[in-house]
């Protein structure tokens, strides 16, 4: 457990020295720590995704893509050049592009930065 806490002040010390190297003398404490709690809680979603990858409970992108048409009653048709025809185009399209730049963002500062792998390390044996 001392171990753990350390390693969590350490790597939070780093996260720190990393928003005031990047410009981030204007936030307050307060806001930093906002930051870091959101910043575990996307650690910890993407090593869930991840685990769920590893076991196998993942569907191809055809199947989402079917089942999430279906769920928001979005037709499998091309749109037609309605309001609602564009709408729908466009919140599935939003939607897994938006997943898509998250999911890369995490992974690639999951795979860059040492200092999340000590963060996820800790927190699995926690």
């Amino acid at each position: 457990m001392a171990v753990e806490a350390k390693n969590d002040l350490e790597t939070f010390h780093q996260f720190v020295g990393q928003q005031l190297a990047n410009g981030g003398s204007h936030l307050s404490p307060e806001q930093v720590l906002a930051m870091w709690r959101e910043r575990l809680e996307t650690i910890g979603a993407v090593r869930e995704g991840l685990e769920a990858v590893d076991a196998g409970r993942t569907k191809p992108l055809d199947q989402f893509a079917r089942d999430f048409r279906k769920r928001y009653n979005i037709s499998e048709q091309p749109a037609a050049v309605t309001p609602i025809g564009l709408f729908s185009s466009f919140v599935m399209t939003s939607f897994m592009c938006f997943a898509f730049a998250e999911r890369d963002k995490v992974l690639s500062g999951r795979t860059i930065s040492n200092s999340l792998s000590s963060i996820t390390s800790s927190h699995s044996h926690g």
